[in-house]
């Protein structure tokens, strides 16, 4: 089955300014395929090289798609099978009533790997991506053998066991009042009324301020209020001292998974300022993993793909061609 991602085409007043500035391209040249996982329909992307030896896997977070790595695949589409998935209640895939925290969007993500059968798996992760893709592979280290963080929610941060210690420090405090905020009775209204996350976070936590065709992508997913249930939940998994056991014991086994395997190779992105990994979290883990390496993205904060793509894909791609591609000139 195959769903067609609607593409926002409209001409708008300030494309010439934008052009100017050459933002990140709003296209998206991509078809989507459908995978049922559990009785629901998932949408992934499923391109490059399909009888490559390595599959680049790339994990969105919230309140994202697919669509947000739409300017990064391409950089390593000649040289590996790309995938990129539709977590369960997020972009095409299909929007069962969610209202729990991130286990069972783990549970779909990890049934649809498990059903396209993939091995020499290179992960490439934001935000919640970088808990459910490194889960994927620190319960199946035997098929992942890379993985690219970028504003994981990975050690030294997370999981966070003293929120008051969290709150003080200085590259926590800004995202400490994002996970109050989103606990609290006005975030109920603001999300299904006005759809926060996709309104003002998204905005907020770019550089590069997206345009209406990138806006209307996002927001398309969502335009049925009884579809915002997993742009609550996501922000609310965030553990404050032990309170949420589902994503605090997961964020520990990627945490050892991460420190603990020899044969693991490990890409740390980060730009300025950064939101959740700066360059002080990047070299706290340089210290820490075994093989690691980090790459500065240039100005970006959280949602950084829309902010500096081509910097994101030249990166990886280099990263990836020289530890993984079969053919090293690609």
């Amino acid at each position: 089955m195959s769903r067609q991602f609607k593409q926002h085409d409209d001409l708008e007043p300030n494309d010439i300014v934008r052009y100017l500035d050459r933002p990140p391209s709003h296209a998206f040249p991509y078809r989507h395929e459908t995978l049922e996982v559990e009785g629901q329909e998932m949408a992934n992307v499923d391109a490059g090289s399909k009888n490559a030896e390595h599959t680049v896997v790339f994990v969105h977070g919230a309140p994202e798609s697919s669509y947000i790595w739409r300017n990064v695949m391409p950089y390593v589409e000649r040289q590996a099978r790309v995938i990129a998935p539709d977590h369960i209640g997020h972009g095409l895939s299909d929007k069962p009533k969610m209202t729990s925290g991130i286990e069972p969007f783990y549970r779909f993500f990890e049934g649809l790997l498990d059903k396209l059968e993939l091995d020499n798996i290179v992960l490439v992760t934001q935000d919640w991506g970088s808990v459910i893709g490194p889960l994927y592979g620190a319960n199946h280290p035997e098929k992942v053998v890379g993985v690219a963080l970028i504003e994981a929610l990975v050690m030294p941060n997370y999981p966070v066991t003293d929120p008051e210690a969290a709150e003080r420090a200085p590259t926590m405090a800004i995202a400490m009042k994002h996970y109050r905020e989103w606990r609290s009775d006005e975030a109920e209204s603001g999300n299904y009324e006005q759809n926060w996350f996709v309104e003002r976070d998204l905005m907020k936590h770019t550089i590069i301020k997206p345009s209406q065709r990138i806006m209307n992508a996002f927001r398309d997913p969502f335009r049925d209020p009884t579809h915002l249930d997993p742009v609550i939940a996501w922000p609310r998994e965030v553990g404050l001292g032990g309170d949420r056991p589902f994503p605090d014991q997961a964020m520990r086994k990627i945490n050892v998974w991460l420190t603990g395997n020899d044969d693991l190779r490990v890409l740390d992105l980060f730009g300025s300022p950064g939101a959740v990994s700066t360059h002080l979290e990047v070299a706290w883990r340089a210290k820490h993993i075994i093989h690691h390496e980090s790459a500065y993205i240039g100005f970006a904060t959280h949602y950084a793909q829309e902010d500096r793509p081509d910097h994101i894909g030249h990166a990886v791609a280099a990263w990836f061609r020289r530890h993984f591609a079969s053919n090293r000139h690609a």
